[in-house]
C-alpha cells in the first residue's frame, strides 16, 4: 500500500516541487475538503472520491489522535574537577538515549537552584 502511493507520487512529482504540492495537498484539505461540509459539488476528485461514493464524506477525514505531551523540565549541572568535565551517557527509552550530557536534575515543574538543592 504505501510503497505504492510513494512510487506513484515520485513517478508524478518532480523532486524539486514536493514544497509546491504539499502546500497544494494542505490547502485542498483546509478549503474544499472540510469535515462537516465539505464542497462535493466543485470538487475535482470527486469522481474517484471513495467517501462521496458511498455517500459519507461528511464523516471524512478522520481526525488522528495526538500523543498527549508531557512538560519536562532539565536542570543541567556543570561539574568540573581539575580540567576534567563530568558526562554521563543517557540511559535507554528516554529521549537522546545513549547520547552523552551533564548531570541533571528532572522536574515536572520549573524549580529554581535554591529548590533543586533543598536549601529553600
Amino acid at each position: 500500500g504505501r510503497r505504492l502511493y510513494n512510487d506513484l507520487a515520485r513517478s508524478l512529482l518532480p523532486p524539486d516541487q514536493a514544497g509546491t504540492h504539499n502546500q497544494a495537498i494542505m490547502e485542498f484539505g483546509a478549503l474544499q475538503c472540510v469535515p462537516r461540509n465539505p464542497d462535493c459539488s466543485v470538487c475535482p476528485l470527486v469522481a474517484r472520491c471513495a467517501a462521496h461514493a458511498a455517500g459519507t464524506p461528511e464523516r471524512f477525514p478522520v481526525k488522528q489522535h495526538r500523543t498527549k505531551t508531557v512538560d519536562r523540565y532539565f536542570h543541567y549541572f556543570y561539574v568540573t574537577t581539575g580540567d576534567d568535565l563530568f558526562l554521563h551517557r543517557r540511559p535507554a527509552g528516554d529521549i537522546w538515549q545513549g547520547l552523552f550530557e551533564l548531570p541533571l536534575i528532572e522536574t515536572s515543574a520549573p524549580a529554581d537552584l535554591d529548590a533543586l538543592m533543598g536549601t529553600d
